[in-house]
């Protein structure tokens, strides 16, 4: 029966990666939905009007909402598919999760509503008409549910739509609400308990509670959520594996602007000598592949990487050991020495744990250490290499005074290099941000 729904009115329905077909597929299920809860809101406001259950009538009430939920859900796809434009350079797929922000709290006012005259019914009950028709007309809602559960189960996976998933959930909800009432009246009517107000105090509970979780989940989104672990990782190995060129990666960033619009940013590390042009055209081909296969708009930040520098490798390598000497979750990236501003400096990024915070202090000064270590063995390999080219100097006294010049004009040069002192600059990230600060590379 599903399968027939959607062959029916989803067009192309096997190519879901299509947005155009995933909005069908959203506004199919909203009608869907609309249809379904009107049916059971009604039914069910008439039996508990009939009947003077208070948890009957909160249950249709919560079919109604489900129903304006549906069409709220309908909206949101019809703008969701709406271009681009100059306002709104990111799309206006964001629009599924605004609607649900706004039924959410709808939602909440209509459980705190009914948790009022819950309240009221407890402390003045009222006798409950039974009749086997309302048991039918539940037990029929139950299995209108169930169905319900199904399509938005088998659609949102398809799609992959937080919405519909959330649609499911609350089918599954329903159904445990509805067995509920059913037993509550039943009780009722069998053993003279005024149980009622208590049901329909425990279901405004439920619907609150319910509605806080959705309401909680939808602001989450908006304000920003950590990229997914799976989906990240998935990309990134499709990053590296791509060319043996990418040396490392790190910094991945994801921007989610709604369902099926999503942005995304990520360093790559490649040889400083490889040609621009060539690298340039390595990283169109990566943002083309990503957008290809995961529908994931991507820029590629390009961050040169020397290697085979003697000075350079033995100071990387000896920062790196420190670091996970003191923890091996510390990760390291952008390395680099330069000199442009007339001493060296040591740039690099460390990606520290949410509870190394504290430690930036104590590693910046176990960072200096290492450097500090580094240039006085340096020092002392130097001045081993100037006495060495002093004795070979006095043993070539009789050299043309040019040639002394010249070994002179070396000792100098060589005597600048003992005075350098490496200074690091060092910006430690931590792991707490919408990004996956992860460092992988080929080279250390």
């Amino acid at each position: 029966m599903i399968n027939l729904i959607i062959k029916a009115f989803v067009k192309d329905y096997k190519n879901t990666k299509d947005p155009a077909v995933r909005i069908r597929y959203g506004i199919v299920s909203s009608i869907f939905g609309i249809i379904c809860n009107l049916f059971l809101a009604l039914v069910k406001c008439i039996i508990g009007i009939l009947s003077s259950s208070i948890s009957v009538m909160a249950d249709s009430v919560n079919n109604l909402s489900d129903m304006i939920s549906s069409i709220i859900s309908l909206i949101s796809f019809y703008f969701a598919k709406k271009p681009p434009d100059r306002k709104h350079p990111f799309g206006h797929a964001r629009f599924e999760y605004l609607s649900s922000l706004f039924i959410s709290t709808l939602m909440m006012a209509v459980g705190f509503e009914f948790l009022i005259n819950s309240i009221k019914k407890i402390i003045n009950p009222k006798k409950i008409d039974f009749s086997f028709i309302m048991i039918l007309v539940l037990v029929l809602s139950i299995a209108v549910k169930f169905f319900m559960r199904s399509f938005y189960s088998k659609v949102g996976k398809a799609i992959n739509s937080k919405s519909l998933k959330a649609s499911m959930q609350d089918s599954i909800n329903d159904i445990y609400t509805t067995i509920y009432v059913i037993a509550a009246t039943t009780i009722e009517y069998a053993f003279k308990i005024k149980i009622d107000g208590y049901a329909g105090l425990f279901l405004s509970i439920f619907i609150m509670n319910g509605t806080f979780s959705i309401l909680k989940e939808t602001i989450s989104v908006l304000l920003g959520e950590n990229a997914d672990e799976d989906l990240v990782n998935s990309i990134s190995d499709s990053i590296f594996n791509f060319s043996e060129r990418i040396l490392g990666l790190h910094d991945f960033m994801l921007h989610d602007y709604g369902p099926g619009n999503t942005f995304a940013i990520v360093h790559i590390e490649m040889d400083s000598r490889e040609n621009p042009i060539e690298a340039h055209e390595l990283i169109d081909d990566i943002e083309r592949m990503v957008l290809d296969k995961y529908k994931i708009n991507l820029v590629v930040h390009h961050d040169p990487v020397v290697l085979n520098n003697k000075e350079s490798d033995t100071i990387r390598l000896r920062i790196k050991e420190y670091l996970k000497g003191v923890d091996n979750r510390i990760h390291m990236h952008d390395f680099r020495i330069d000199r442009h501003l007339g001493f060296p400096r040591v740039v690099f990024d460390a990606v520290l744990p949410d509870d190394l915070l504290c430690m930036q202090d104590k590693l910046l000064s176990g960072i200096k250490a290492v450097l500090r270590k580094y240039e006085c063995e340096n020092k002392a390999t130097n001045d081993m290499k100037a006495s060495e080219m002093k004795a070979n100097e006095i043993k070539a006294s009789e050299m043309k005074a040019s040639d002394i010049l010249e070994n002179n004009s070396i000792d100098v040069k060589a005597g600048k290099k003992d005075n350098e002192h490496f200074v690091p600059v060092v910006t430690f990230d931590t792991e707490n941000f919408n990004r996956c600060l992860f460092c992988r590379n080929r080279f250390s």
